[in-house]
């Protein structure tokens, strides 16, 4: 099976090692609007989009990093200049655990 990953190298045993990549603001919105704007002609040289699966193999990402970034293209847009990810609505998952270990912590 093929990695998701966008650059794969290879070592000395020739398998595939995948790298984790991050994308900017700009990049995802660049992405979203290639897979919902690019056209080309199908067999009767009617012009029609492309999907999104070949849209992701030309920009070398998985087809559900695209669905997810198209999906959520408004929070896209609403990130900052050269941000990567909005971490404004983390919130603790166990806040009242988290409470009492930083009152702890705070004795010491």
């Amino acid at each position: 099976q093929k990695p998701a990953s966008p650059s794969p190298f290879k070592d000395d045993s020739d398998e595939e090692i995948r790298i984790r990549v991050s994308y900017t603001r700009e990049q995802k919105l660049a992405a979203i609007t290639y897979a919902i704007t690019f056209t080309k002609p199908d067999k009767n040289g009617v012009m029609k989009l492309i999907i999104k699966y070949e849209a992701a193999k030309k920009l070398k990402i998985t087809p559900t990093m695209l669905n997810k970034w198209i999906k959520g293209r408004k929070d896209v847009k609403n990130l900052n200049k050269g941000k990567r990810k909005n971490r404004q609505h983390i919130t603790a998952q166990e806040s009242a655990m988290e409470d009492s270990l930083y009152q702890q912590f705070l004795k010491r």
